[in-house]
C-alpha cells in the first residue's frame, strides 16, 4: 500500500504543471527565494538547479523533499518516503 501511495504522490507530482498548482504547500512557478531551501544545490544541470527543502505543509509519510527549479522558479516537487531510505 505504501508503494502504491508513493508511485500515485509520484505520478501527482507531474500532474499539476500549471503555475499556481501547489502540493505541499509548493507553489509550481513560484521563486525558490519563497520556500526554506537547505544549503547548497543538490545538482545542477544548465539553468536547472534541485535543492533540498523543507515544505511548508509536510506530509508525516514523507521524510525527505527536494524541489526543481528552472531558472529559479520551480518546476518539479519530489517527495521522498521512508522506504527510499532503506
Amino acid at each position: 500500500m505504501k508503494k502504491l501511495f508513493a508511485a500515485a504522490l509520484l505520478m501527482l507530482s507531474f500532474a499539476f504543471p500549471a503555475k499556481g498548482a501547489e502540493i505541499f504547500g509548493i507553489e509550481m512557478g513560484a521563486p525558490a527565494s519563497k520556500y526554506r531551501v537547505e544549503g547548497e544545490p543538490l545538482a545542477v544541470q544548465g539553468a536547472m538547479r534541485m535543492y533540498k527543502i523543507v515544505p511548508p505543509a509536510p506530509d508525516n509519510a514523507f521524510p525527505g523533499y527536494a524541489l526543481t527549479t528552472y531558472e529559479g522558479k520551480v518546476v518539479r516537487i519530489t517527495a521522498f518516503s521512508k522506504a527510499d531510505y532503506s
